[in-house]
């Protein structure tokens, strides 16, 4: 029985900047910080779209950690979440 499984090398963030380049490496960080500095003046009212904001948020804090381990960028769910978080600052302005 194995008790242990290696994380595959391109999951691990040094391995993706190999992979990807400085320029990869670093656009890939921009796009968490973004989705960080997006959310948060969102996640702070206390209507409806701060209640998704603050789950969508919290599945994507999630699949940050699951990073280490699995590639989350192919994951379905963090390009939706991307894009609700997105659109909701648009939608409570209507």
């Amino acid at each position: 029985q194995e008790l242990y499984r290696a994380a595959d090398p391109h999951c691990t963030p040094l391995g993706r900047l190999a992979e990807t380049g400085l320029l990869g490496g670093l656009s890939l960080a921009a796009l968490w910080v973004g989705l960080f500095w997006w959310a948060v003046p969102i996640v702070r009212r206390h209507d409806p779209a701060g209640w998704m904001a603050r789950a969508l948020l919290a599945g994507c804090i999630g699949l940050l950690v699951n990073s280490l381990n699995a590639e989350v960028m192919h994951f379905r769910f963090l390009w939706v979440a991307l894009g609700l978080l997105r659109g909701l600052p648009r939608a409570n302005r209507s």
